[in-house]
């Protein structure tokens, strides 16, 4: 409610929300007659799980490779084979 009230006095408002273990992105929108008066709000939802799972997986394989690369030794030399280049 609180974002429609700030949609209604004319801020744009986004944010994310989880809901039944999906992630919805929101966007709350004035809309405007021609005197640029707001006369209501639009909606809309946009699933992004697939996104926040992304991250999630991300986050996960980071703090793996910073773990091993934290209990080497000695130093880490990579280089990538399908580039032909020094990582």
């Amino acid at each position: 409610r609180e974002n429609m009230h700030k949609a209604l006095q004319g801020e744009r408002i986004s944010h994310e929300a989880e809901f039944h273990g999906h992630w919805f992105e929101y966007q709350y929108s004035p809309v405007y007659d021609e005197k640029r008066q707001v006369t209501g709000i639009t909606l809309a939802a946009l699933d992004i799980t697939l996104l926040k799972n992304s991250i999630v997986q991300l986050e996960k394989q980071q703090h793996f490779l910073e773990t091993i690369l934290a209990a080497v030794p000695g130093g880490v030399y990579i280089y990538d084979t399908i580039h032909n280049a020094n990582i």
